[in-house]
């Protein structure tokens, strides 16, 4: 089980976090025993648009939880990119797309 979202923003050393979240959502992410303003670390599983994926390792230097709806709020964290490994994913998403980008492709993440 997991929590959906977006990655947006992505760098050789991080990117930001977009997601929609209910309760069940908010207790996977957070710790119970986090203090407000605390540092925590997430682990990401990234899909592409071929079924692809990845698994990058993070803490979160920052994070916005805002109410949309009654059961439903959003979720905004940067991630600063832990390993070795989730850097070297990060590079290839970005060289990805800039490749996608200079031939006029389509770019979905």
């Amino acid at each position: 089980m997991g929590v959906g979202g977006t990655l947006r923003n992505v760098s050789y050393e991080g990117a930001l976090i977009d997601s929609r979240l209910d309760l069940i959502d908010v207790c996977q992410i957070f710790p119970e025993d986090i203090e407000d303003d605390s540092p925590f670390e997430l682990e990401l599983t990234l899909t592409d648009s071929r079924e692809k994926t990845w698994l990058i390792r993070g803490s979160v230097r920052w994070y916005r939880v805002s109410e949309l709806a009654r059961n439903t709020s959003h979720f905004q964290a940067g991630l600063l990119l832990k390993d070795r490994q989730s850097r070297a994913i990060a590079k290839g998403i970005i060289k990805s797309v800039m490749n996608m980008k200079q031939k006029g492709d389509h770019v979905s993440f």
